[in-house]
């Protein structure tokens, strides 16, 4: 099954119900009938990026897949959780009674733990040990210096990445970079397909704009090199494709339509 978020996954939506208020509208409420057909059929659940995830959030996704075995704690669903708790912490909602505390201090936290200790993204002893000393928050001066050992000008072009809080200001900022460059417009809109109630409320159509020479980023992985994040430039456009040349990897490939799966 393709992932998705735990809040969609369970029918805790936003968090604003309690557990045994989630229990009753997953078992009895026809919106929910998605969220109650994948509690009753799933076997094991794996939750990714675990020090999102507060102890109030975890506690209710407990109750609610007890719907599935009343007497069993996740309903009898194995659990496996992965992430770092030295990374992003729980965000919290006191709207809705959550202090943000994290998961590992529920009393349903799995009592099975394994650690990887090993670096796989890179080989460079000092940069890990500076990774290692940020996430704990012990930067000596050796870090220090290492840090701004690694400070250099930047290019003030439209080959920068931006960053933005939301999908709207992204839209906003790439529309108007692509209206301020030379050549024609092509509009490339998506196909939506599915019920009715989630196309008209939950599903944003999305249409891409592009002229020749745009930016554009890889939101996927399609092979070892052609990853999700990598930048590259439009070359050629077609009815059937995208062709882009990507630098940083030195490669020219054709992008196709590709479905996407869930909300």
């Amino acid at each position: 099954m393709n992932a998705m978020t735990i809040h969609r996954w369970s029918g805790i939506g936003d968090g604003r119900y309690t557990g045994q208020k989630l229990q009753q509208l997953v078992c009895h409420d026809d919106q929910c009938a998605g969220a109650k057909e994948r509690i009753i059929s799933t076997e094991m659940l794996i939750i990714d990026e675990i020090s999102m995830m507060s102890r109030n959030m975890l506690d209710k996704l407990e109750t609610v897949c007890r719907i599935r075995n009343i007497t069993a704690a996740f309903g009898g669903i194995q659990l496996i959780v992965v992430g770092d708790f030295l990374q992003l912490p729980p965000v919290k909602n006191p709207r809705y009674g959550d202090l943000g505390e994290y998961a590992f201090t529920s009393s349903y936290w799995p009592n099975h733990s394994v650690f990887l200790d090993k670096v796989v993204r890179q080989d460079n002893e000092t940069h890990i040990k500076c990774i290692r000393s940020l996430s704990l928050g012990e930067v000596n001066f050796e870090d220090n210096s290492f840090i701004h050992s690694l400070l250099r000008p930047l290019p003030t072009n439209h080959d920068n990445v931006n960053l933005f809080a939301t999908n709207v200001l992204v839209d906003m900022f790439n529309r108007d970079c692509v209206l301020s460059m030379e050549g024609h417009l092509y509009t490339l809109d998506a196909v939506d397909s599915g019920e009715e109630k989630h196309l008209n409320t939950l599903v944003v159509q999305k249409v891409l704009w592009l002229k020749f020479k745009s930016n554009v980023m890889l939101l996927r992985n399609i092979s070892d090199k052609l990853v999700n994040g990598l930048c590259g430039k439009v070359m050629n456009i077609s009815d059937v494709s995208i062709t882009v040349y990507f630098p940083p990897v030195n490669i020219t490939a054709d992008i196709r339509r590709i479905s996407f799966t869930g909300i």
